[in-house]
């Protein structure tokens, strides 16, 4: 999240980055960034922190369980964290799996034991 927040704004030419992903976040739940050229002359708006917050850990839990952050993706941050959720199940079930079937294997042939 901090680096996303960081790279949204070119500090240079003091516009936002539309390939940043906090850009394209802001756009699809519908609250976009704008310039306040009458107040601050500073950008406001965008995701809420909650949001943000959500999509960060949903796309580390998809890039650490290797399931990929593909075409077919949660929307709102209530399909965001069930995604989380079974993940985390996921991954606890597959851990489950290997190392019952590693114990099978070590039983069977004692030379596999390291």
């Amino acid at each position: 999240y901090s680096i996303g927040d960081y790279e949204v704004i070119d500090e240079a030419t003091n516009t936002i980055k539309m390939d940043s992903w906090l850009y394209q976040l802001a756009i699809s739940i519908g609250s976009p960034y704008r310039y306040n050229a009458s107040g601050s002359g500073q950008w406001e708006g965008g995701p809420g922190k909650d949001s943000l917050y959500i999509t960060s850990l949903y796309f580390t839990m998809t890039s650490l369980t290797t399931i990929g952050f593909g075409n077919i993706a949660p929307t709102t941050d209530g399909e965001k964290i069930f995604s989380v959720a079974m993940m985390m199940v996921g991954c606890k079930y597959e851990l489950l799996k290997a190392f019952c079937f590693n114990h099978s294997v070590v039983d069977l042939d004692p030379r596999f034991l390291l």
